[in-house]
């Protein structure tokens, strides 16, 4: 991000942070994608300057591409830094309602919530953030059919997709937490 992208006039800026590319992808799901942190950074820094609060959610960091969402597409990448990079900003300007519904319980084109990509990828570090905030933002009933009982498109769920792949750490992490979570 040069000087001469912030130089841009308003509109230019605004084109430039909102423009599609093939698929509907943004620039914020690129960078995501890649995991470039910095990059994300200073994206979010010009769209926050230059957009209003509405494009900011709906057009920016809640735009899809192919049914995700970029705080979907950088878990891919398993990178927990990328994920906290997006989920601060989001936490700015969505509601507690949104942040659970667009982000945490949001699903793909193959059902899948950012819950079971990151138990599918063996990424266990995204899986404890996101274990952390769903348990400050989720009921134990949302807990328990959302997270450990929600299934995907071949009605597996995370515990499925663990045993599946013989993801140790991960099916003992989601045994201790439903245990923790749904006996207290």
């Amino acid at each position: 991000m040069g000087v001469g992208y912030r130089e841009t006039n308003s509109r230019g800026v605004k084109n430039i942070t909102l423009t599609e590319g093939p698929f509907h992808i943004t620039v914020c799901h690129v960078a995501a994608d890649g995991g470039n942190r910095e990059v994300l950074r200073e994206l979010w820094a010009c769209a926050k300057e230059e957009l209003t609060p509405e494009d900011l959610k709906d057009k920016f960091l809640l735009a899809k591409s192919g049914e995700l969402t970029a705080f979907h597409c950088h878990g891919v990448q398993a990178n927990t830094e990328v994920l906290h990079d997006m989920w601060v900003p989001a936490k700015e300007i969505l509601t507690k309602e949104e942040l659970k519904y667009l982000l945490l319980l949001d699903e793909d084109s193959m059902g899948r919530t950012a819950w079971h990509n990151a138990v599918d990828q063996g990424h266990i570090e995204e899986l404890q953030t996101l274990w952390e905030w769903a348990k400050e933002d989720l009921t134990t009933n949302e807990l328990n059919r959302n997270l450990f009982l929600g299934k995907d498109y071949k009605e597996m769920t995370a515990w499925h997709l663990a045993a599946r792949l013989s993801y140790i750490s991960e099916l003992l992490n989601l045994w201790e937490w439903a245990k923790q979570e749904l006996t207290t």
